[in-house]
């Protein structure tokens, strides 16, 4: 298997996760929306809470020359340890990049480098 093919399955395994939890108030609705062929993962919420609309990106992933780059996260723990843990779960090591930044997620944008 190639290697953005297996980073495709792994981010569609881990937003599908959070995409399948049921909301506890309001009727808003999970949206998973996937483009393999650009390699975009984009999760949203829609829906309504009470008289308010709901309608906004809560992550957004891509895959861009070979690198996982998130460019939104707004899932309560984030999805970056998840992400970590199955691209390392094959005898692979975090690279240097990413402990060089690990634990500075409010950072706009967070590549992960290949090299896991």
């Amino acid at each position: 298997m190639d290697r953005v093919d297996e980073y495709r399955d792994i981010l569609e395994g881990i937003l599908d996760k959070h995409h399948r939890i049921p909301f506890s108030h309001g009727e808003i609705e999970s949206r998973f929306i996937i483009d393999r062929d650009r390699n975009n993962f984009v999760l949203m919420n829609v829906g309504w809470d009470g008289d308010r609309r709901i309608h906004g990106c809560v992550v957004h992933v891509e895959i861009i020359n070979g690198k996982i780059w998130i460019h939104r996260d707004g899932i309560e723990d984030g999805i970056t340890d998840e992400l970590v843990m199955d691209l390392s779960s094959g005898g692979g090591q975090q690279s240097h990049h990413y402990r060089s930044i690990n634990g500075l997620f409010p950072l706009p944008t967070l590549q992960i480098s290949a090299n896991f």
